[in-house]
C-alpha cells in the first residue's frame, strides 16, 4: 500500500486514465462506425465488379462459340453464341445500372 505523495499520484493517474478512457472509447466507436460504412461501400463495389466480370466472361464464351460456329458451320452453335452474348449484355446492364 502506498502512502503520501505516491498515493496522491496514483489517485491522479486513476482520474486521468478514466477520463482518457472515455475519449479513447468515443474515438474507437467512431472508427468502428467508419470502418463498417467503408465495408458496406466496398461490398457494393465488389458486387458490381463480379457482375461486370460475369458479363465479360459470358461475352468471351460467346465469341469462342461464334468462332466454332464459323468453322463447323453448325446453326445450333450460332444460337448458342447469341444466347451467351445476350446473357453477357444482360449482366453488363445489371452492373452498369447498379442492381
Amino acid at each position: 500500500m502506498t502512502k503520501g505523495r505516491d498515493q496522491e499520484e496514483s489517485k491522479t493517474n486513476v482520474l486521468r486514465y478514466s477520463s482518457e478512457k472515455i475519449e479513447i472509447q468515443k474515438k474507437a466507436e467512431n472508427l468502428d462506425k467508419m470502418a463498417y460504412e467503408a465495408d458496406v461501400r466496398s461490398e457494393k463495389f465488389m458486387q458490381a465488379h463480379h457482375r461486370w466480370a460475369t458479363g465479360m466472361t459470358t461475352m468471351q464464351i460467346a465469341i469462342s462459340i461464334a468462332a466454332m460456329a464459323l468453322l463447323t458451320r453448325r446453326r445450333w452453335l450460332v444460337y448458342a453464341s447469341l444466347t451467351c452474348a445476350v446473357c453477357g449484355v444482360y449482366f453488363g446492364l445489371i452492373a452498369w445500372l447498379g442492381f
